[in-house]
Protein backbone atom coordinates (compact mmCIF):
# COMPACT_ATOMS: atom_id res chain seq x y z
CA UNK A 1 0.00 0.00 0.00
CA UNK A 2 2.83 2.40 0.88
CA UNK A 3 4.51 1.56 -2.41
CA UNK A 4 1.31 2.31 -4.33
CA UNK A 5 1.01 5.63 -2.48
CA UNK A 6 4.50 6.58 -3.61
CA UNK A 7 3.60 5.70 -7.20
CA UNK A 8 0.48 7.92 -7.06
CA UNK A 9 2.46 10.80 -5.58
CA UNK A 10 5.18 10.49 -8.20
CA UNK A 11 2.48 10.34 -10.90
CA UNK A 12 1.00 13.62 -9.70
CA UNK A 13 4.40 15.30 -9.53
CA UNK A 14 5.26 13.99 -13.00
CA UNK A 15 1.93 15.30 -14.29
CA UNK A 16 3.03 18.77 -13.26
CA UNK A 17 6.66 18.63 -14.36
CA UNK A 18 5.71 16.81 -17.54
CA UNK A 19 3.60 19.80 -18.55
CA UNK A 20 6.62 22.01 -17.84
CA UNK A 21 4.91 24.44 -15.47
CA UNK A 22 5.42 25.87 -12.03
CA UNK A 23 1.80 26.86 -11.58
CA UNK A 24 1.12 24.51 -8.67
CA UNK A 25 2.13 24.93 -5.04
CA UNK A 26 4.02 21.70 -4.32
CA UNK A 27 2.42 21.58 -0.87
CA UNK A 28 -0.94 21.04 -2.57
CA UNK A 29 0.39 17.76 -3.98
CA UNK A 30 1.66 16.68 -0.56
CA UNK A 31 -1.61 17.57 1.14
CA UNK A 32 -3.86 15.82 -1.37
CA UNK A 33 -1.69 12.73 -1.20
CA UNK A 34 -1.85 12.78 2.60
CA UNK A 35 -5.56 13.46 3.07
CA UNK A 36 -7.21 12.67 -0.27
CA UNK A 37 -8.35 16.27 -0.72
CA UNK A 38 -6.89 19.73 -0.45
CA UNK A 39 -8.25 23.23 -0.12
CA UNK A 40 -6.70 25.48 -2.76
CA UNK A 41 -6.87 29.00 -4.19
CA UNK A 42 -7.16 28.85 -7.98
CA UNK A 43 -6.19 31.73 -10.29
CA UNK A 44 -7.96 31.48 -13.65
CA UNK A 45 -7.02 33.27 -16.87
CA UNK A 46 -9.08 36.43 -17.31
CA UNK A 47 -10.11 35.33 -20.82
CA UNK A 48 -11.28 31.91 -19.67
CA UNK A 49 -14.91 30.76 -19.74
CA UNK A 50 -14.41 28.39 -16.81
CA UNK A 51 -16.40 30.59 -14.45
CA UNK A 52 -19.33 31.03 -16.82
CA UNK A 53 -22.35 29.25 -15.39
CA UNK A 54 -23.13 27.36 -18.59
CA UNK A 55 -19.54 26.41 -19.45
CA UNK A 56 -18.76 22.71 -19.56
CA UNK A 57 -15.58 23.36 -17.57
CA UNK A 58 -17.64 25.03 -14.85
CA UNK A 59 -18.72 21.77 -13.16
CA UNK A 60 -15.56 21.37 -11.12
CA UNK A 61 -15.86 25.00 -10.04
CA UNK A 62 -19.58 24.82 -9.32
CA UNK A 63 -19.27 21.65 -7.24
CA UNK A 64 -16.28 22.69 -5.15
CA UNK A 65 -15.99 26.45 -4.86
CA UNK A 66 -15.95 27.78 -1.30
CA UNK A 67 -15.51 31.47 -1.94
CA UNK A 68 -14.94 33.82 -4.87
CA UNK A 69 -12.07 36.13 -3.99
CA UNK A 70 -11.92 38.13 -7.20
CA UNK A 71 -13.31 37.99 -10.74
CA UNK A 72 -10.93 35.16 -11.62
CA UNK A 73 -9.81 33.81 -8.25
CA UNK A 74 -11.71 31.20 -6.22
CA UNK A 75 -11.04 29.01 -3.22
CA UNK A 76 -12.00 25.36 -3.62
CA UNK A 77 -11.69 22.00 -1.92
CA UNK A 78 -10.77 19.34 -4.46
CA UNK A 79 -9.99 15.66 -4.63
CA UNK A 80 -6.85 14.16 -6.13
CA UNK A 81 -8.53 13.63 -9.49
CA UNK A 82 -10.04 17.12 -9.52
CA UNK A 83 -6.66 18.63 -8.70
CA UNK A 84 -5.18 16.72 -11.63
CA UNK A 85 -7.90 18.13 -13.91
CA UNK A 86 -7.11 21.66 -12.78
CA UNK A 87 -3.39 21.14 -13.36
CA UNK A 88 -4.06 19.95 -16.90
CA UNK A 89 -6.32 22.89 -17.72
CA UNK A 90 -4.40 25.59 -19.58
CA UNK A 91 -6.85 28.23 -18.34
CA UNK A 92 -5.60 27.73 -14.78
CA UNK A 93 -2.75 30.15 -14.18
CA UNK A 94 -1.82 29.18 -10.65
CA UNK A 95 -2.90 26.87 -7.83
CA UNK A 96 -1.97 27.64 -4.23
CA UNK A 97 -2.78 25.92 -0.96
CA UNK A 98 -5.50 27.70 0.99
CA UNK A 99 -3.42 27.52 4.15
CA UNK A 100 -4.94 27.32 7.61
CA UNK A 101 -4.36 30.55 9.56
CA UNK A 102 -4.17 30.77 13.36
CA UNK A 103 -4.15 33.70 15.73
CA UNK A 104 -0.80 35.15 16.80
CA UNK A 105 -0.35 38.00 19.25
CA UNK A 106 3.03 38.90 20.76
CA UNK A 107 3.08 42.63 21.40
CA UNK A 108 1.18 45.05 23.60
CA UNK A 109 0.90 48.77 24.21
CA UNK A 110 3.36 48.72 27.11
CA UNK A 111 5.95 46.65 25.25
CA UNK A 112 6.12 49.16 22.40
CA UNK A 113 5.81 52.21 24.71
CA UNK A 114 2.89 53.52 22.66
CA UNK A 115 2.08 56.16 25.28
CA UNK A 116 5.22 58.06 24.25
CA UNK A 117 3.59 58.91 20.91
CA UNK A 118 0.35 60.34 22.29
CA UNK A 119 1.86 63.74 23.10
CA UNK A 120 3.57 63.99 19.71
CA UNK A 121 1.90 66.10 17.04
CA UNK A 122 1.64 66.01 13.27
CA UNK A 123 -0.04 68.96 11.53
CA UNK A 124 -1.14 70.18 14.98
CA UNK A 125 -2.87 66.87 15.74
CA UNK A 126 -1.86 64.51 18.53
CA UNK A 127 -0.93 61.05 17.31
CA UNK A 128 -3.81 59.25 19.01
CA UNK A 129 -5.56 57.86 15.92
CA UNK A 130 -8.30 60.47 15.87
CA UNK A 131 -10.14 60.72 12.52
CA UNK A 132 -8.62 57.39 11.44
CA UNK A 133 -10.10 53.88 11.27
CA UNK A 134 -8.33 50.58 11.88
CA UNK A 135 -9.63 47.48 10.09
CA UNK A 136 -8.98 44.49 12.35
CA UNK A 137 -9.04 41.06 10.70
CA UNK A 138 -9.30 38.45 13.43
CA UNK A 139 -11.91 36.47 15.38
CA UNK A 140 -14.33 39.40 15.48
CA UNK A 141 -14.72 42.00 18.22
CA UNK A 142 -16.92 42.11 21.31
CA UNK A 143 -18.14 45.64 20.65
CA UNK A 144 -20.15 45.66 23.89
CA UNK A 145 -16.90 46.09 25.84
CA UNK A 146 -16.81 49.55 27.44
CA UNK A 147 -13.25 50.23 26.25
CA UNK A 148 -14.45 49.57 22.69
CA UNK A 149 -17.40 51.92 22.80
CA UNK A 150 -20.11 49.57 24.04
CA UNK A 151 -22.05 49.63 20.75
CA UNK A 152 -21.97 48.52 17.11
CA UNK A 153 -22.39 50.96 14.23
CA UNK A 154 -24.06 48.50 11.79
CA UNK A 155 -21.80 49.71 8.95
CA UNK A 156 -22.89 53.32 9.32
CA UNK A 157 -19.81 55.39 8.53
CA UNK A 158 -21.24 58.29 10.57
CA UNK A 159 -22.08 56.22 13.64
CA UNK A 160 -20.95 57.47 17.04
CA UNK A 161 -19.95 53.91 17.95
CA UNK A 162 -16.23 53.18 18.12
CA UNK A 163 -16.76 49.90 16.21
CA UNK A 164 -18.37 51.25 13.05
CA UNK A 165 -19.21 47.86 11.55
CA UNK A 166 -17.61 45.03 9.59
CA UNK A 167 -18.37 41.57 8.27
CA UNK A 168 -18.25 37.94 9.41
CA UNK A 169 -16.64 35.77 6.69
CA UNK A 170 -16.97 32.66 8.86
CA UNK A 171 -20.77 32.77 9.05
CA UNK A 172 -21.20 35.11 6.07
CA UNK A 173 -23.26 37.75 7.82
CA UNK A 174 -22.97 41.32 9.11
CA UNK A 175 -22.48 40.37 12.77
CA UNK A 176 -18.72 39.93 13.39
CA UNK A 177 -19.09 39.20 17.10
CA UNK A 178 -16.01 37.71 18.77
CA UNK A 179 -16.53 34.14 20.01
CA UNK A 180 -12.86 33.54 20.85
CA UNK A 181 -11.57 36.66 22.61
CA UNK A 182 -8.43 37.25 20.58
CA UNK A 183 -9.94 39.81 18.21
CA UNK A 184 -11.28 41.81 21.14
CA UNK A 185 -7.84 41.78 22.75
CA UNK A 186 -6.25 42.95 19.49
CA UNK A 187 -8.82 45.73 19.20
CA UNK A 188 -8.00 46.80 22.76
CA UNK A 189 -4.28 46.89 22.01
CA UNK A 190 -4.92 48.83 18.79
CA UNK A 191 -7.52 51.37 19.87
CA UNK A 192 -8.91 50.67 23.32
CA UNK A 193 -10.06 53.77 25.18
CA UNK A 194 -10.81 53.25 28.82
CA UNK A 195 -8.97 52.25 31.98
CA UNK A 196 -6.19 51.00 29.72
CA UNK A 197 -5.64 52.75 26.41
CA UNK A 198 -4.53 51.15 23.17
CA UNK A 199 -1.89 52.34 20.72
CA UNK A 200 -4.36 54.69 19.01
CA UNK A 201 -7.17 55.30 21.53
CA UNK A 202 -8.86 57.92 19.35
CA UNK A 203 -9.27 55.66 16.32
CA UNK A 204 -12.47 54.07 15.06
CA UNK A 205 -12.58 50.31 14.31
CA UNK A 206 -13.91 48.01 11.62
CA UNK A 207 -14.31 44.38 12.71
CA UNK A 208 -13.63 41.66 10.14
CA UNK A 209 -14.19 38.11 11.39
CA UNK A 210 -12.06 35.74 9.27
CA UNK A 211 -11.17 33.30 12.08
CA UNK A 212 -13.58 31.06 13.98
CA UNK A 213 -14.08 30.40 17.70
CA UNK A 214 -10.91 28.29 17.81
CA UNK A 215 -8.85 31.08 16.27
CA UNK A 216 -8.57 29.20 13.00
CA UNK A 217 -9.44 30.22 9.46
CA UNK A 218 -8.26 30.00 5.88
CA UNK A 219 -6.09 32.14 3.67
CA UNK A 220 -9.11 32.84 1.46
CA UNK A 221 -11.15 34.17 4.38
CA UNK A 222 -8.27 36.44 5.37
CA UNK A 223 -7.88 37.63 1.76
CA UNK A 224 -11.63 38.27 1.59
CA UNK A 225 -11.26 40.37 4.73
CA UNK A 226 -8.41 42.37 3.22
CA UNK A 227 -10.47 42.96 0.08
CA UNK A 228 -13.38 44.21 2.22
CA UNK A 229 -11.12 46.65 4.07
CA UNK A 230 -9.50 47.95 0.89
CA UNK A 231 -12.81 48.20 -0.96
CA UNK A 232 -14.38 50.20 1.86
CA UNK A 233 -11.33 52.24 2.84
CA UNK A 234 -12.70 55.54 1.51
CA UNK A 235 -16.13 55.08 3.06
CA UNK A 236 -14.78 54.44 6.57
CA UNK A 237 -11.45 56.30 6.23
CA UNK A 238 -9.53 53.08 6.86
CA UNK A 239 -5.81 53.86 7.01
CA UNK A 240 -4.56 50.70 8.76
CA UNK A 241 -5.23 46.97 8.46
CA UNK A 242 -4.28 44.91 11.52
CA UNK A 243 -3.74 41.14 11.33
CA UNK A 244 -2.19 38.86 13.96
CA UNK A 245 -2.23 35.61 12.02
CA UNK A 246 0.22 33.11 10.64
CA UNK A 247 0.50 29.46 9.71
CA UNK A 248 2.62 26.58 10.91
CA UNK A 249 1.37 24.16 8.26
CA UNK A 250 4.09 21.75 7.17
CA UNK A 251 3.48 19.25 4.35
Amino acid sequence: IAFMGIIVFVFLVNTISGEGNDRIDSNAIKEVEKNGSVRVIVHIDSESKMLDENAKENKIIRDNVKRKLDENIVSMEVSKDELRQLIRNDDVERIEVDYIMRILLQDSTKIINASLSWTKQLSSLNLTGINQTICIIDTGINHSHSALGGCFGDNDAYSNCKVLGGYDFVSNDNDPMDDNGHGTEVAGVAAGNGTINGVAPGAKIISIKSLDNTGTGTTSNVVAGINWCVGNSSLYNISVISMSVGTSEVY
